[in-house]
């Protein structure tokens, strides 16, 4: 057991005189018995963040408010065309269909321009940007779909309309008919 301990204390003396001539360069961390993982930083700095957490506080508030006031933002984010800070917003407002503002390929096309800007206020908003052009793609697909299979619909109902109709004349011919007679030796 002492052996351990002599060894033990041998090996830290050893790592100290080691380290003792490390002292113009940089300080190393002193061993630790588990390895602490390391966790990356967020991908995103602080000020990306910053722009994209308050468009999408923007967001929720804008489902909150009553249709005049909505109508009065958009025609205030309209009249700020060139931030792209207020062009996020006005592609956020347009993107709700709840708010009677409702313009996809407008919306679309404004969170387009964010993501291609060269400005560097983009620069923040690019990852939200591109996030709800993707969604905005994805909805407007899904709405081509649903109208598509609208129209296959009423197309069926109106076959099986007209199938009805045939159906019924059919009937009211055979109504019409006289009476067979009935093979020999058959009562009804």
């Amino acid at each position: 057991m002492s052996s351990k301990l002599s060894m033990a204390v041998s090996l830290t003396a050893i790592l100290a005189a080691g380290c003792a001539g490390l002292s113009d360069k940089a300080p190393v961390a002193p061993a630790t018995s588990a390895a602490v993982p390391v966790v990356p930083g967020p991908l995103v700095p602080q000020a990306h963040e910053d722009a994209q957490a308050a468009a999408l506080a923007y967001r929720l508030s804008v489902l909150q408010l009553p249709m005049p006031q909505n109508v009065n933002e958009r025609n205030r984010l309209v009249s700020v065309s060139g931030d792209p800070g207020a062009q996020l917003r006005l592609a956020l407002l347009l993107a709700q269909p709840r708010t009677g503002n409702g313009d996809l390929a407008r919306a679309l096309a404004l969170a387009d321009g964010i993501v291609k800007s060269t400005d560097p206020a983009a620069q923040a908003l690019r990852p939200l940007a591109a996030l709800l052009a993707e969604q905005l793609l994805e909805r407007q697909r899904l709405e081509q779909q649903v109208e598509r299979q609208a129209t296959q619909l009423r197309d069926s109902q109106r076959r099986v309309g007209e199938l009805q109709e045939k159906l019924e004349r059919l009937a009211n011919i055979e109504r019409s008919l006289p009476g067979r007679p009935l093979p020999s030796g058959r009562t009804p």
